[in-house]
């Protein structure tokens, strides 16, 4: 779900650019038109939720091993650690690993 939202971003921008009326709402013109934002966030949360998904998905199988386990957190760990390290994504990045270091 989170990527057909990243996949918006295009589509949106073009209604606002060549029929500005069908969005009313100044403030979803706002984040629509940011250059960087909304659909980033989503883009990097997409990034992380996949592999928790996959993991999920892959542990409920009932011949899955620890190495599976492993795997998934290595999958999970290699996913937060390619959050851009930039001044917006700085304290999600920084959440993330703690969260990731806390946990496991």
């Amino acid at each position: 779900m989170l990527d057909s939202i990243s996949r918006l971003e295009i589509c949106l921008k073009e209604v606002i650019a060549e029929n500005s009326n069908i969005i009313t709402s100044e403030a979803v013109k706002t984040i629509i038109n940011r250059k960087r934002g909304f659909f980033n966030d989503v883009y990097n949360l997409a990034n992380i939720m996949k592999p928790i998904r996959d993991a999920i998905l892959s542990l409920e199988s009932n011949k899955s091993t620890l190495a599976d386990c492993y795997f998934s957190l290595e999958c999970l760990g290699q996913s937060i650690n390619k959050i851009p390290y930039d001044n917006e994504n700085v304290r999600f990045r920084q959440h993330a690993i703690k969260s990731f270091n806390e946990t496991f």
